[in-house]
């Protein structure tokens, strides 16, 4: 409960695990890059523990902590998920006392919700199907510009390109580049297969590829 109160102010959440504790549990456990999962995270604990380690042995630890929102018919806008576990993180991260001035983790705050594959193209939205995609292809995640008729993730290794709406300078933008570690998704990908008539570039639907991803 201390702990809690130095990192948020107040006493934000009750009954918390003691990071002490955590952190040697993960440092027995862990090594270089390892990835500690937390199924039922709370405050972020174990979040903590794992920042706390990282700035002390440098082993580059990573963390994936899940939550639920513990919403309820009396508090149906209760989202201990996005308010606690998710805020202690960015609290640690901005923190300017020196003891927890070393303590950083790059996250993203991410909510899961049920799409049936039936309703998948009326459910899914750019933005989902953006970051679904990233994630398929191993990809830091980075927001979807919906401006964009496409939008596109560039790094040494992969280049994900995902096509909202057909644009003939995304034509000209993939002409010069080559087919290796190239991924193209598109909702209607035929405009585009018809335009890239001769080079060999793939255009894969967006539905059924993520279609075929989660029911495997």
């Amino acid at each position: 409960s201390k702990v809690i109160k130095e990192v948020f102010g107040y006493k934000a959440f009750n009954y918390a695990k003691p990071v002490s504790l955590i952190r040697e549990l993960v440092r027995q456990s862990t090594g270089p890059g390892d990835l500690v999962l937390d199924f039922f995270a709370g405050s972020a604990t174990t979040a903590q523990a794992v920042m706390e380690l990282n700035a002390e042995d440098g082993l580059d630890r990573r963390f994936i902590m899940i939550s639920s929102t513990e919403a309820t018919k009396d508090d149906p806008t209760k989202n201990l998920c996005r308010d606690v576990t998710a805020e202690r993180i960015r609290r640690l991260n901005a923190s300017t006392d020196p003891k927890y001035d070393g303590l950083t983790a790059g996250f993203a705050y991410l909510r899961t919700k049920e799409v049936k594959f039936e309703d998948l193209d009326y459910d899914l939205t750019p933005a989902d199907a953006w970051t679904a995609l990233e994630a398929l292809h191993d990809l830091p995640l980075t927001l979807h510009d919906p401006s964009r008729p496409w939008n596109v993730h560039e790094t040494d290794a992969t280049t994900l390109v995902v096509v909202d709406q057909f644009d003939p300078a995304l034509i000209d933008w993939l002409k010069p580049r080559g087919r290796k570690n190239l991924f193209v998704y598109a909702w209607a990908p035929g405009q585009i297969v018809a335009a890239l008539e001769g080079m060999e570039i793939d255009v894969l639907p967006v539905r059924d590829t993520l279609v075929r991803k989660f029911q495997q």
